[in-house]
């Protein structure tokens, strides 16, 4: 049962209404407590959280969704390695609205699997259009969430957009994200296996957090390492962190295991890094996320170095 307080001098309204009645899903939905009270802070959860995943249809068809590349380079040359594939929600005023702000709630509600074959769509038609210009490119990574893993078969789908669009799958890098490896080693196993099997590297995101850690490397065979930016270098440090990068680079070399550092943003966290032996990095130093069309001039442009 869900209980809504009023005052006894007002009328029964309809927002009166949906507030009891919201009480008492959540009453329903925890089997603890059979009585609950309307609480304002939840309350107001949920209607952001429905908000939120309207906007987000509405967004989605008037192309106010999209996505900004952001280049991986080789810090030995400056070259333009790659890039990844960043979801953008464009706001009515032409402002970014922050991933961080409605990610969450697609997750939640399984939207992000729309969200992402949205993107990886785009990407792939995006590659075709290059190709058939004769112009440079580059491989791109395209992020996949524990959600499509769980809700669909991401191999069969990322290889009927290969055929769809008649492309080598060494240009779509699979970036399997950190929340894809909670409780799910067995079906990253599985899926890493199926990709390799249609020719798709794969990118292992945010190593060392969560449960991207040695154990998933002995567990699933990828064939790239994101470091999280968390472990990048701060300026001057040489104690711990310094260590710990250190030797996740020894490791990684050891296992024949190319490995991208996240979030460098300063010549002297480089360079810290080009003596650690890293080689491969994406942060804002050298390019923040852009739309494809910024991006496409740096690549005909040629000044990547």
């Amino acid at each position: 049962m869900g209980v809504f307080p009023i005052d006894p001098s007002e009328e029964i309204t309809i927002d009166a209404q949906a507030k009891a009645m919201f009480t008492n899903r959540r009453a329903k939905s925890d089997f603890k407590e059979r009585i609950a009270i309307f609480r304002p802070d939840e309350y107001e959860r949920e209607i952001a959280f429905h908000r939120t995943l309207t906007e987000f249809q509405y967004a989605l068809s008037n192309g106010r969704i999209t996505y900004y590349l952001q280049p991986q380079v080789d810090m030995e040359t400056g070259e333009i390695i790659g890039a990844e594939a960043l979801t953008r929600w464009i706001d009515k005023d032409d402002s970014l609205i922050s991933p961080a702000t409605f990610i969450p709630a697609l997750e939640e509600s399984g939207f992000v699997m729309t969200l992402d074959k949205y993107v990886w769509q785009g990407v792939a038609m995006w590659l075709r259009e290059r190709i058939d210009r004769g112009l440079r490119v580059v491989p791109i990574s395209l992020n996949v969430s524990r959600v499509d893993i769980l809700a669909c078969d991401v191999a069969e789908h990322m290889g009927a957009l290969a055929a769809q669009y008649n492309l080598p799958p060494e240009l779509m890098r699979i970036e399997i994200t950190e929340t894809a490896y909670t409780g799910e080693s067995e079906a990253v196993d599985k899926l890493t296996a199926d990709l390799h099997t249609r020719g798709f590297s794969t990118y292992m995101d945010d190593f060392g957090t969560g449960q991207s850690t040695l154990a998933m490397l002995k567990n699933v065979n990828v064939d790239v390492i994101k470091l999280d930016r968390t472990f990048a270098p701060v300026d001057g440090d040489q104690g711990r962190s310094a260590h710990i990068i250190s030797s996740m680079l020894e490791m990684a070399q050891s296992l024949h295991l190319p490995v991208v550092i996240e979030g460098v943003e300063t010549n002297e966290q480089a360079n810290m890094l080009r003596n650690m032996g890293a080689r491969y990095a994406q942060g804002f130093l050298y390019y923040r996320p852009m739309p494809a069309k910024d991006f496409e001039v740096l690549l005909d442009d040629g000044n990547d170095n």
